[in-house]
């Protein structure tokens, strides 16, 4: 919309200058004249997507469950990294390319039974922008379980 406003608005300036400095040019039409001339041929503004369209509202809510469980007490970026590994197991080839899947496999996730606005705005986050974790993080906790290199962000070891 800004864009729009914009456009219309350089069109006025140019048409104002336009008459303003050259009157041989009178029969340039008025700025309200191209305005409308713009705004006709200016393709309609898209309507705006819901976020996150590529997965459900069960999947999401349900990665927010997880965020909850695992990292309530944790800054924003913590629960995003935690986002980030759910979404790092569903594109690599070792897990499955489910969410509910990787999410229910034994003994890797704690499903919460609630999450808050926090939880949820962390995960739409992720999910609509990404994480700036590297692709082979899988593994996270509280202590560093796995050799080499890791990444701590908050309370929580990130590892490959």
């Amino acid at each position: 919309m800004k864009k729009m406003f914009l456009l219309c608005m350089m069109v006025m300036v140019i048409t104002i200058y336009i008459t303003a400095k050259h009157p041989e040019h009178s029969d340039i039409q008025s700025a309200a004249e191209l305005t409308a001339e713009v705004m006709e041929v200016t393709e309609p503004l898209p309507t705006e997507e819901p976020s996150c369209p590529k997965f459900t509202q069960e999947e999401i809510e349900l990665i927010a469950k997880v965020v909850y469980a695992e990292a309530r007490g944790e800054c924003d970026e913590g629960q995003q990294a935690v986002v980030q590994v759910i979404m790092n197991r569903v594109n690599s080839t070792v897990y499955p390319d489910a969410i509910s899947e990787v999410i229910q496999q034994p003994g890797q996730f704690v499903v919460g039974s609630r999450y808050t606005d926090k939880e949820m705005r962390n995960v739409e986050y992720v999910l609509e922008n990404g994480y700036d974790l590297p692709s082979d993080v899988m593994y996270f906790g509280t202590w560093k379980f796995r050799s080499g290199e890791a990444i701590k962000i908050g309370n929580h070891w990130f590892m490959r």
